[in-house]
């Protein structure tokens, strides 16, 4: 593999504990928020992807806030959401995201940052799956 490790350890020392610790202060949950990355499928960590990575973790967590708006909407995500879980993948067209047994399932290809899952398709998948009501 062609990691940088500079930008790998970076990222796993800075970024990820900031990322778990901006959701377990959001969701004041009794139990933790599982978060994993699976860092041997990005198969190179350029500035690009280091970025896009980082912009999408910050997608993830704005999108948890918007959620849990109020005391009764954090309850229930602190109710069933369990984990998170980021994966890279090889191609754009294999993005998904979705949402099993309570873990968010993220795949994006971080090398095309403009192609990642969107903020709404984030949204949708967890309003549906935590059954939020869900405008637009």
């Amino acid at each position: 593999m062609d990691n940088n490790p500079s930008r790998l350890n970076t990222l796993r020392q800075q970024v990820l504990p900031v990322f778990q610790r901006r959701i377990t202060d959001l969701m004041e949950a009794p139990h933790p928020v599982q978060v994993v990355v699976e860092w041997n499928t990005i198969p190179q960590v350029k500035d690009k992807e280091a970025r896009a990575l980082s912009l999408y973790m910050e997608r993830i967590l704005d999108n948890l806030e918007w959620l849990a708006y109020d005391d009764v909407s954090r309850a229930l995500l602190n109710s069933r959401l369990l984990g998170i879980h980021i994966r890279h993948v090889s191609s754009s067209l294999e993005n998904s995201v979705n949402l099993i047994n309570g873990t968010l399932i993220t795949l994006a290809n971080f090398s095309q940052p403009d192609e990642l899952p969107s903020s709404v398709e984030i949204r949708r998948v967890l309003s549906r799956g935590l059954t939020f009501p869900i405008d637009g």
